[in-house]
């Protein structure tokens, strides 16, 4: 097999809070908690989770958009974490982004066109001459037009807002994208739009996707493999539709039972079967918590969970085989 576009290792990241102005004791929120994986060649990872899972922080420390307190982040074979700030800025052509707000994502005082076209000048991809005709054509590969070059961000609506953002990562042709809840700021009518865009981009240009979302309809539609976080940790890794037949861990089962179904005779077996809607209770413990470290720390919210076990053993993510498919799942009861 060749080797990973994209390996993380132990990746880890705290904040310090509490102390300063306000006094009172300084505490460490750990954001992101031992997280590993690998995204290959165009391939696509989902990352799941509630909000303050840690989904977004993991996709600043990929880029080294944050500083990470421990781990390692390879791309290409190359570390990423110790990498000095002009080789850094070399390779961020090959790593991009896009973020979740495309109208804080764009400069309100710079036409839209100008957006698109700062990025190309800046690591001279087209010359002054040329940079007019590599713009629309990046416009007319996201289903914008000329007419929308002149045009500021307030003039436009937040799906063609999106296209522009879009745009302008693809503008250094990269090789890896870190998506971060693209679509959550958009109408539904319009998900659907940029979701089929982002698919057919990867297709057609061969990019590798790190797709951050809340929502697993949206991410099932784009992702080949898709890890659920919960408070920091990956606790399951599988592949889409795996995952989507047959949720190990507790958890995942929850979030994929809070995904509406139009389809009444699969709501009404849920009420009346075995395996009938889950719902959690509580909030998640806070990251702060140093007991979160110790256990599993969806323990207290888990419907199996066993006290003498999950609240003082931390389970690690381990490798299951079920069907012929390998996935990888943190429980004591799996």
């Amino acid at each position: 097999m060749s080797a990973p576009l994209l390996e993380v290792t132990g990746l880890t990241k705290d904040f310090a809070s509490g102390g300063g102005l306000l006094g009172g004791p300084r505490r460490v929120v750990r954001a992101v908690d031992d997280v590993s994986f690998q995204v290959a060649e165009r391939e696509t990872l989902g990352i799941v989770g509630e909000s303050g899972s840690g989904k977004t922080t993991l996709g600043k420390l990929v880029l080294g958009l944050v500083p990470a307190t421990s781990g390692s982040v390879r791309f290409g074979g190359r570390e990423l974490l110790t990498m000095s700030p002009g080789a850094m800025r070399a390779i961020r052509r090959e790593l991009q982004v896009i973020f979740q707000d495309p109208s804080s994502a764009l400069n309100p005082r710079m036409t839209v066109g100008e957006a698109v076209a700062e990025p190309l000048r800046v690591h001279g991809l087209a010359s002054h001459a040329d940079v007019g005709d590599a713009v629309l054509a990046l416009f007319r590969r996201v289903g914008l037009g000329a007419e929308h070059l002149a045009r500021y961000p307030h003039e436009l609506s937040g799906g063609q807002k999106q296209r522009v953002v879009i745009a302008r990562a693809l503008s250094l042709r990269p090789r890896f994208v870190v998506c971060d809840e693209p679509v959550a700021a958009l109408d539904v009518s319009v998900q659907a739009q940029v979701v089929n865009l982002l698919r057919d981009l990867s297709d057609e240009l061969g990019l590798s996707y790190l797709f951050v979302a809340h929502d697993l309809s949206v991410v099932r539609l784009v992702s080949d493999r898709i890890a659920v976080m919960y408070l920091g940790r990956i606790v399951e890794l599988a592949e889409t539709e795996a995952l989507h037949a047959e949720p190990l861990h507790p958890y995942t089962r929850a979030l994929l039972s809070a995904v509406p179904s139009m389809d009444r005779g699969a709501a009404k077996r849920h009420r009346a079967g075995p395996e009938r809607r889950l719902v959690l209770e509580g909030e998640p413990p806070s990251p702060s918590d140093p007991a979160t470290r110790i256990g599993c720390g969806f323990a207290p919210r888990c419907p199996i969970a066993e006290k003498g076990l999950c609240e003082v053993q931390r389970p690690a993510l381990r490798e299951l085989e079920r069907d012929g498919v390998t996935r990888r799942v943190a429980c004591h009861l799996v």
